[in-house]
């Protein structure tokens, strides 16, 4: 290995990058990381055992919008897209994962009323495409996308500090 690649190894490298644009009640942000061997496993198991530097990438796209409800409060509505990869160039194990990519989104509301805050989210996960290092395709990946629902509550307690609580649900 590399001295250069050794220190990849020792020091996981993650860059990240966000950009949030307000006008009104409209917000919008796009957003991307990238993580080499961000789970850093190589030092902490042993180079040796077979754990292969790893790289992850991330974008992911949201938008909400706030609508002042007239003496009843205001209801945001917001949706978000996002994708996330996987990718281990060094995979030469025929059942070595050598990419993987799932796409996944998100709509939401909340609504707000004085102190009180209710929301409401579903979000899925769809199925992954992958690959394995001998090129073929990683088989029977159809339930391993995900749903998810949750409902919440907040209540204000001053400007900067709120209490809650959220039930939810991974399907």
């Amino acid at each position: 290995t590399s001295p250069r690649a050794s220190l990849r190894l020792r020091y996981p490298t993650l860059y990240a990058a966000a950009v949030n644009f307000e006008m009104g009640g409209l917000s919008a942000v796009a957003a991307v990381e990238l993580h080499e061997d961000g789970f850093g496993l190589r030092p902490i198991t042993g180079a040796n055992t077979g754990i292969k530097p790893s790289k992850d990438m991330a974008w992911r796209l949201s938008a909400g919008y706030e609508l002042p409800l007239a003496g009843l409060g205001a209801l945001t509505v917001m949706g978000m897209f996002e994708q996330l990869s996987y990718s281990q160039d060094e995979a030469t194990g025929a059942a070595d994962l050598e990419d993987y990519s799932r796409m996944a989104w998100l709509l939401g509301a909340k609504f707000r009323a004085g102190d009180h805050e209710f929301r409401a989210r579903y979000a899925q996960g769809l199925n992954p495409d992958c690959t394995l290092a001998d090129g073929t395709d990683c088989g029977d990946v159809e339930d391993f996308g995900a749903q998810q629902f949750a409902l919440g509550y907040a209540y204000h307690l001053a400007k900067s500090t709120l209490v809650y609580a959220f039930y939810t649900q991974i399907m």
